[in-house]
């Protein structure tokens, strides 16, 4: 890592086969990554790269409060997906939301949204036209699930969440209310 103000070198770890897919997050002095197709996350400075779940592999991560967000798939067969929360200086898992079924067929990225105080997730029972977003505290309760539809994004924007599903939602972060929907005529 370079800080370009200063113009020096903070910190240098040589890891290999970093996954290009899984952008990086950075909280608690660390740098958070994946390797080998995702398979293994690290946290830089001193990475040992460390396997989550056998036959898992990491999609995203996202730092909220004090925890860090793994979404995970299934490396082979259906997409099923979990998502684990991590203790940040340790990377043991605290704890584990369980299968949360396929994941969304409209977009594999930012399927975490991370708050400070929350992560929001998009779920789908299996049929993507059902999907849910759930506000997960970083004890892993879950304090709020809210359907919104076929899911295509959702974002962070002046203080509520944004999603794109059959029209655009905006939503309180606190409880997951819909405050505004415009859908679009079909």
């Amino acid at each position: 890592m370079f800080d370009y103000l200063a113009n020096q070198e903070v910190m240098f770890d040589a890891i290999d086969k970093i996954e290009e897919d899984v952008p990086f997050v950075m909280g608690f002095n660390c740098v958070f990554g994946a390797t080998h197709s995702g398979d293994k996350l690290f946290a830089s400075p001193n990475a040992k790269p460390t396997v989550l779940r056998e036959g898992l592999r990491i999609n995203q991560l996202a730092v909220a409060g004090p925890t860090l967000f793994a979404l995970l798939i299934k490396s082979e067969g259906t997409r099923v997906r979990r998502v684990v929360g991590l203790d940040p200086q340790t990377l043991a898992v605290r704890f584990d939301l369980g299968e949360l079924s396929t994941e969304p067929t409209s977009s594999r990225a930012n399927q975490i949204l991370a708050l400070p105080d929350m992560a929001v997730i998009v779920t789908s029972s299996g049929d993507s036209s059902q999907c849910e977003l759930w506000g997960v505290l970083p004890t892993g309760q879950i304090a709020w699930r809210t359907p919104v539809g076929s899911w295509s994004a959702h974002y962070l924007l002046g203080g509520h969440i944004v999603c794109y599903a059959d029209g655009w939602k905006i939503l309180r972060p606190n409880d997951g209310q819909i405050v505004m929907e415009y859908t679009r005529d079909r």
